[in-house]
C-alpha cells in the first residue's frame, strides 16, 4: 500500500513541477534566453527532488533505493561525462571529414561567451539530474518491484526514448537510438547502484552539443551557442534538427552499448545464480 501511496504522490509532485518548469522558463523579453532556461530546469529538479524525498519518506527506504547518492563523489559524473565527451567528439570529427560539419567561426566574444556557457551547463546538470532521478532512479526502481527487472528496464527504456523527443518531425530511428540509451543508462544505475553517471553522461552531452557546438541549429537559445555551425542537408547522418543523437549513424554505438549491457545483465544474473546455489548448499 505504501508503494502506491508513494507512487501516486511522485506522479502528482512531478506533474505539478513540470508545469510549473514550463511557466518559470517563460521569456522575460522577445526572446527565450540561457536565465529563462535555467529557471525551468531548477524548478524542475526541485520538483524531482521533493517527489523523491517525499517517497522515500513514505515507502520508509533510504534515497538510494531509487539511485540517488548524496555522498559527496565526483567520480561517477566525472567517467559518465568523460565517455559522453569521447563518443560526441568521435562523431563529429567524422562528420567533419565527411563536411556534413561547418563551423564558421565563434559567434559569441569571451565575456559572453562564459555566461552562456555557466548558464546552460548549470541548466542541463540541472535537467539531467532531474531525468535521471525520475526515470532511472524511481520509475526504475518502482518497475522492478512490481514487474522483472528485464521488463522494468525496457519499459524505461522506452519511456526516456519517448520523453527525450516531442518534436514533431521526429522519425523512428531517432526514438530507437534514445530507447537505446536509455537501456543502457537503465543498466549502468541498476549496477552501480547510483544515477550519477547518467546524470555525468547527460549534461555534458547537451552541453557540448548544444553550446560548444552549436547544434541542432534550431535549437531554443541558438543565438547563445559558442560556435557558429552548419549542418549538411543529409539529416540521415547528422539528424537534423532534431541533434546529433537522432543520426542513423548512432545507431552503431548504442547497439554495442545495448549488448554491452545484455552481456553485463546475463553475467550478473549467472553470478547470483551461484551465489544461491552455494548459499543453500552450505545450509543443507
Amino acid at each position: 500500500m505504501r508503494t502506491i501511496i508513494a507512487a501516486v504522490y511522485y506522479a502528482v509532485i512531478a506533474a505539478i513541477g513540470v508545469i510549473a518548469a514550463g511557466i518559470a522558463a517563460r521569456p522575460a523579453g522577445q526572446r527565450l534566453e540561457p536565465e529563462d532556461l535555467l529557471r525551468g530546469a531548477a524548478v524542475l529538479a526541485v520538483a524531482v527532488l521533493v517527489a523523491t524525498l517525499g517517497a522515500a519518506a513514505v515507502e520508509r527506504r533510504p534515497v538510494s533505493t531509487y539511485g540517488l547518492t548524496l555522498q559527496p563523489s565526483s567520480r561517477p559524473f566525472l567517467i559518465g561525462a568523460v565517455a559522453a565527451c569521447v563518443i560526441l567528439s568521435a562523431f563529429v570529427l567524422i562528420l567533419i571529414a565527411e563536411h556534413l560539419f561547418i563551423v564558421q567561426g565563434r559567434l559569441l566574444d569571451n565575456g559572453s561567451a562564459l555566461r552562456s556557457a555557466t548558464m546552460l551547463l548549470a541548466t542541463f546538470a540541472l535537467r539531467a539530474f532531474a531525468i535521471e532521478v525520475a526515470v532511472h532512479g524511481y520509475a526504475l526502481s518502482f518497475a522492478r518491484r512490481i514487474l522483472s527487472t528485464p521488463v522494468a528496464l525496457v519499459l524505461t527504456a522506452i519511456a526516456f526514448g519517448f520523453g527525450a523527443i516531442v518534436a514533431p518531425e521526429v522519425t523512428p530511428s531517432a526514438v530507437i537510438i534514445l530507447c537505446m540509451a536509455g537501456f543502457c543508462l537503465g543498466t549502468i544505475a541498476l549496477s552501480s547502484g547510483t544515477t550519477w553517471y547518467g546524470i555525468g553522461f547527460l549534461t555534458t552531452w547537451m552541453w557540448q552539443e548544444r553550446f560548444v557546438l552549436g547544434s541542432p541549429p534550431n535549437y531554443a537559445v541558438a543565438h547563445a551557442r559558442f560556435v557558429n555551425s552548419v549542418l549538411s542537408n543529409n539529416d540521415f547522418a547528422t539528424g537534423g534538427t532534431l541533434g546529433f543523437e537522432a543520426s542513423a549513424w548512432m545507431l552503431l554505438p548504442a547497439s554495442v552499448g545495448v549488448l554491452a549491457a545484455l552481456v553485463h545483465l546475463t553475467l550478473a544474473r549467472e553470478a547470483k545464480a551461484k551465489e544461491r546455489a552455494i548459499s543453500r548448499a552450505n545450509s543443507m
